[in-house]
């Protein structure tokens, strides 16, 4: 995670949906994170545009602190759209 952002250069992340349970103690949120391929993933730096879809879940405690954080992303469809060969149309 430490390197992600050197990963994707001008990083965007865009929250496209976020709720909250009656008491706060749970969170989520849905997003997408766009940018340049820089390496992501081990991948090759070739600068071609990237975008992939999350979700996070959050359980906060009763002082507002972070207790859990889950992460759900579309790592493996990222990582084939940039390892995939390419088309005969590029």
């Amino acid at each position: 995670m430490r390197d992600f952002p050197d990963q994707v250069g001008d990083l965007r992340l865009e929250v496209t949906g976020t709720f909250q349970n009656q008491d706060g103690s749970r969170v989520a949120s849905r997003w997408c994170v766009h940018g340049l391929n820089n390496g992501v993933m081990g991948t090759e730096a070739e600068g071609r545009p990237v975008s992939f879809t999350g979700t996070a879940v959050w359980a906060v405690r009763e002082d507002g602190k972070l207790l859990h954080n889950w992460v759900e992303r579309a790592g493996w469809e990222l990582y084939r759209r940039l390892t995939a060969a390419p088309s005969q149309d590029d």
